[in-house]
């Protein structure tokens, strides 16, 4: 394996999980009531506060299986060899 197949391999399991996962919190800060939005807007909330205290931790806490998900697919990606010889066998030490 050449140095700029492993560069291309590394940009694919770096870049390839990155995408999924904006996707993921993209849905979870959908998910999140409109009148949650509207109430940090009444309450004079700035959107530093309206993030960090009111929309991230209920958007978060539902999508966090699903990017656990993500990150144990990557597991057996990140040998370019594949999983079966990335560690080796009983014999061949």
């Amino acid at each position: 394996m050449t140095a700029s197949m492993m560069w291309n391999w590394e940009y694919a399991i770096t870049v390839f999980p990155i995408v999924f996962q904006a996707e993921i919190y993209r849905s979870g800060i959908e998910s999140i009531p409109k009148g949650q939005w509207e109430a940090c807007t009444a309450l004079n909330f700035s959107r530093l506060h309206t993030w960090t205290k009111v929309i991230l931790p209920q958007a978060v806490l539902p999508v966090l299986p699903m990017c656990w998900e993500i990150s144990w697919m990557l597991i057996p990606a990140s040998f370019p060899e594949g999983s079966s010889n990335a560690w080796p066998l009983p014999g061949q030490w």
